[in-house]
């Protein structure tokens, strides 16, 4: 089971999955023109693109940052190179706001997901490409790549390969070396680094795989627990006594903990941010099944925990792992939601950004569970195959739908005010500089706070809506400094 399968079949189907992979992603960015530009990745694309000092981007580039700080400098790095990839496309005459840097995650992890799956877990390469086409096909993945953070996708891609590597190395039950324990505690730290959200399933994971190795008494299992714990500690250890001290060494901020800014009375609507949790968690799993109902998705879950629980050997102790997992996560959302409650918000939770960490592990669990719950159940490849063709033809009848409610929640204006500063920054691109350089204040821009001006679409005038998004947009000023043109000062 451990031995790498390289066989010809093997070989076409991870060329086929390659090729519905690229097709569906190239689809995607074409769909959405461009995307929109957010007030906040309009403010940190000035602040990665100006001459600030390389380490005070990368430490904290806005005041947004600072007064509400996760300790996520991997994020900010990966932002740094979409921000001069933008510059760059800019340069050529074709600005976007696509982050490059989600997209090729994306597909470098569906690639380490679909070559585990066929290797490690014995899911046909049929089956694991079709689910590839489920999970690239639902709105939280076909509308990943706003360029807006990326905090989310980088936290998935490393907890993501944390958790494929700690279940290769569980499963073939080798020897523990050393580099086990740096590999999987590397990618674990780095999640954390990412977004608070990465060290929350550093955490869930951790657990899961402590349960496994008590239970087992698998050495694997309890390395692979010893380095998410490790990575957690150090993560909390820099986020609270390093991390701010560097900010306020090498930028102009004092930080405030983001933790210390959740809802009053927390404690108090407790049962119901749970709750909302768990129907946040439902409807990000019923956008993997094309749309369908909460009830279904949750008759979903009861019938394959049964599924699981059927199964001999381990198998109840993977369902027992699978419960716990579904509880934390529901526990997770939950806390989320208690935070910003703009998750609830059905645009914000179709966005691809907050629910992908979630809807990406999710899809890998099944994935790798799948086999021996088709075993289990005597269901036929070509019952599975028909099944999974369903889904995903609901899932991309679905698409107009959730493009509906993406364009006409409360970020109405700018969907309809985007596609005017394309237009004005390709107007810049081609323009010949007026003159030298104008100075541009990186700091005062830094140090401005990020306004939503176009939350009421009821209320929009629409010229004037248009012309307050461009004339406001500060790497619309900071680009038109650069060619010497008169420009409104942050």
């Amino acid at each position: 089971m451990g031995e790498i399968n390289l066989n010809p079949q093997n070989s076409r189907g991870a060329w086929i999955a390659a090729g519905i992979v690229l097709i569906i992603a190239a689809m995607s960015i074409y769909i959405r023109a461009g995307e929109i530009l957010n007030p906040e990745a309009d403010a940190y694309l000035v602040c990665h693109l100006s001459d600030r000092p390389y380490l005070s981007k990368i430490l904290c580039p806005h005041l947004n940052d600072a007064d509400d700080y996760m300790a996520r400098p991997v994020s900010h790095f990966f932002e740094n190179i979409d921000a001069h990839l933008f510059y760059f496309f800019y340069s050529l005459g074709i600005p976007h706001f696509i982050s490059i840097v989600t997209t090729v995650m994306l597909i470098f992890l569906s690639a380490a997901i679909w070559f585990c799956a066929t290797n490690y877990a014995k899911a046909s390469p049929a089956i694991a490409t079709l689910m590839l086409a489920l999970l690239w096909t639902n709105p939280n993945v076909f509308f990943a790549g706003n360029l807006f953070r990326d905090a989310k996708i980088a936290a998935t891609f490393f907890f993501i390969l944390g958790g494929v590597y700690s279940f290769r190395f569980i499963l073939r039950n080798h020897p523990c070396r050393f580099r086990d324990f740096v590999i999987i505690f590397t990618l674990a730290l780095l999640a954390c680094l990412s977004d608070p959200q990465g060290f929350a399933f550093v955490t869930i994971l951790s657990s899961i795989v402590l349960v496994w190795a008590f239970v087992t008494v698998s050495r694997p299992a309890y390395v692979s627990f010893f380095s998410g714990f490790c990575a957690s500690l150090t993560y909390l250890v820099l986020s609270v006594f390093v991390l701010p001290k560097l900010v306020a060494k090498y930028t102009w901020f004092n930080t405030h903990s983001a933790f210390a800014n959740y809802q009053h009375g927390v404690a108090d609507n407790f049962i119901k941010y749970l709750w909302d949790g768990i129907l946040l968690h439902l409807d990000t799993l019923r956008f993997l099944f094309g749309n369908v109902p909460r009830i279904v998705i949750a008759a979903g879950l009861v019938l394959l925990c049964i599924a699981i629980f059927k199964l001999t050997s381990h198998r109840l102790l993977i369902g027992f792992c699978f419960i716990l997992l579904l509880l934390e996560t529901f526990a997770m959302d939950g806390a989320m939601v208690a935070r910003h409650s703009a998750l609830m918000w059905p645009g914000v939770m179709r966005g691809g950004y907050y629910q992908l960490p979630s809807v990406v592990l999710f899809f890998t669990t099944i994935l790798f569970i799948l086999p021996s719950v088709c075993e289990s159940f005597r269901i036929p490849k070509s019952a599975l195959v028909a099944l999974l063709t369903i889904a995903i033809c609901a899932n991309l009848v679905a698409l107009p739908d959730h493009m509906k409610v993406r364009a006409g929640g409360p970020f109405a204006g700018y969907f309809i005010s985007a596609p005017f500063l394309r237009a004005e920054l390709v107007f810049i691109s081609k323009t010949v500089p007026a003159g030298p350089a104008l100075p541009y204040d990186a700091r005062s821009a830094s140090n401005s706070a990020t306004k939503y001006y176009m939350l009421e679409p009821d209320k929009i005038d629409l010229q004037r809506s248009i012309e307050i998004y461009i004339n406001t947009s500060r790497i619309y000023s900071f680009l038109r400094s650069e060619k010497g043109l008169p420009y409104n000062k942050p």
